[in-house]
């Protein structure tokens, strides 16, 4: 089920700062799913190839659990999601390099809260192989 004013809107990011081309799916609270094709204008050519960096993998499950974070905190009293802020990156694992041509499918979803604090596990997956994995916390003011 996918929670209508919660999506890349939600985030406080701009071009080109945001690392998500769409949200597929929020669950508000519990979990999301969006997803990034990786193109020729979102790589990085070093004398190693041309590749995406792997710590914008981190970035882009960030940015969908912050959406996802919002959606559990629901709407301020303007009516406007509110943002869910990081607070801590932890088990950071990466598998995989996207490369140009892949599209990355990213998951987060909730492990626990506490207060103003949710914790969410995130995952991003090419072609169905791990790509990354991170546990992320997330702050979300007056929730």
């Amino acid at each position: 089920m996918k929670h209508a004013a919660v999506g890349i809107q939600a985030l406080p990011h701009k071009f080109p700062f945001v690392m998500l081309d769409r949200v597929l799916e929020v669950e508000p609270g519990r979990r999301a799913q969006a997803e990034k094709l990786i193109t020729r204008g979102s790589h990085f050519e070093t004398g190693g190839g041309v590749y995406y960096p792997e710590m914008f993998l981190l970035e882009a499950m960030a940015q969908l659990g912050a959406v996802a974070a919002a959606a559990q905190g629901g709407a301020a009293a303007d009516g406007e999601a509110r943002t869910g802020y990081l607070a801590a990156i932890s088990d950071a694992r990466f598998y995989r390099r996207p490369r140009v041509g892949d599209r990355v499918v990213f998951a987060v979803e909730y492990e626990a809260g506490m207060g103003g604090l949710v914790r969410f596990s995130g995952s991003a997956t090419i072609d169905g192989e791990r790509a990354a994995e991170v546990k992320l916390t997330f702050t979300v003011p007056g929730a």
